[in-house]
C-alpha cells in the first residue's frame, strides 16, 4: 500500500504529464543501477531559524553536506516529520509536497544535472523512482519549492 506521500506524488506526476518509472527493489540493490539515487539531508540554520534540503547522489552527499555545528542542525526523520506534518521514512525531494508552509529551501547539487535519469526512494518499502534530473527541478517548482542549483564544492553552505 502506498503512502500518503507516495499517492500524491504520482498523482502530480500524472496532472503534470511527467514521464516515470516505480521499480521494485531491494535497498542493497538500488546502488548497482545506471543512474545515481538521490539522497537528502534536512537541514537547519539556527542563525537564522531557515531549513534547507540539501539533494545530491549519495557519495556526493556523504562526502560534501553540511554536518551539524554551532551554525547547523542536521534534522533526523523524526524531525522533518515533525514539520511536515506526517510520517517520514525516507528523507527525499517527494516530503517536500507536505510542507505546505513553504518552510524547506530545497539546494540541489548542480551534478545531478549530469545525469539523465536519477533514482528517488519512495516513503514505500523496496521501491524507488526513476524520474529525469530535470523534471525532478520542474516537480519541485510544481510544487512551488523553486530549488536552487549550488556548485557541489566542499560543503553546501
Amino acid at each position: 500500500m502506498r503512502s500518503r506521500i507516495d499517492q500524491k506524488t504520482f498523482t502530480i506526476l500524472k496532472k503534470i504529464d511527467m514521464s516515470y518509472a516505480e521499480q521494485h527493489i531491494q535497498k542493497d540493490k538500488m546502488m548497482d543501477d545506471s543512474w545515481p539515487l538521490l539522497k537528502s539531508k534536512l537541514i537547519y540554520s539556527k542563525p537564522d531559524g531557515k531549513y534547507f534540503m540539501q539533494i545530491s547522489t549519495q557519495d556526493n552527499l556523504e562526502r560534501n553536506s553540511t554536518k551539524s555545528d554551532q551554525k547547523w542542525m542536521v534534522c533526523e526523520e523524526k524531525q522533518a516529520g515533525q514539520l511536515l506534518g506526517g510520517k517520514v521514512t525516507a528523507l527525499t525531494p517527494f516530503v517536500l509536497i507536505e510542507d505546505r508552509q513553504k518552510q524547506v529551501k530545497p539546494l540541489v547539487d548542480s551534478r545531478v544535472m549530469e545525469y539523465e535519469l536519477v533514482g528517488i526512494e519512495l516513503q514505500s518499502d523496496h521501491s524507488m523512482l526513476i524520474i529525469s534530473s530535470s523534471d525532478l527541478l520542474i516537480f519541485l517548482r510544481y510544487i512551488e519549492h523553486s530549488p536552487k542549483l549550488v556548485e557541489g564544492g566542499d560543503r553546501f553552505f
